[in-house]
């Protein structure tokens, strides 16, 4: 491995770009352990995300996600599939940065427009139009981009993860 940091890898990217996937199949191929941030959170609470964000709000939400992601952060031989606003709130890509490799899965907005029309499981995507969708991808892109490695998800899972495999060994 090439440092210490190299035991943590964490996915970023828009929602629906294709970390939850992709984190799955990348962590059995280095036999790491793969976690969702979005199902830790929901274990934790006991509540699904939908009903975070409708019973207390997305700052609530983002400030879980952040004491979710602190802890994360201890793990080894960890993928962790972060939420796509993770990086964004409470300086999460810095802790990301700070203690391990982090990927960002790219994909199109008429990718992420037509994986979000028949997913009913995200808060934020039942009610974004495509304007709404532009202005965050350009919002969030510049935090996105500090990421070490980014690849293209163009579909292909098991290249893809190959591809972040070969780059993290």
């Amino acid at each position: 491995m090439l440092n210490s940091k190299a035991n943590r890898i964490y996915l970023i990217g828009m929602m629906a770009s294709g970390k939850s996937v992709i984190g799955e199949v990348l962590a059995k191929k280095l036999d790491y352990t793969f976690i969702d941030m979005d199902a830790e959170i929901e274990k934790n609470t006991g509540k699904s995300i939908i009903e975070i964000f409708t019973v207390y709000g997305e700052e609530y939400f983002r400030k879980l996600e952040s004491t979710i992601l602190r802890k994360l952060s201890y793990q080894s031989n960890v993928v962790i599939s972060t939420g796509g606003g993770a990086p964004i709130y409470h300086k999460g890509i810095d802790r990301m940065l700070g203690t391990g490799i982090v990927v960002w899965l790219k994909v199109s907005k008429d990718t992420i427009n037509s994986r979000l029309k028949s997913d009913d499981r995200r808060p934020l995507a039942s009610k974004i139009t495509k304007f709404e969708l532009s202005k965050m991808i350009s919002s969030r892109n510049p935090i996105y981009k500090q990421a070490g490695i980014k690849v293209w998800n163009k579909g292909n899972l098991e290249k893809i993860a190959d591809k972040i495999a070969k780059r993290v060994k």
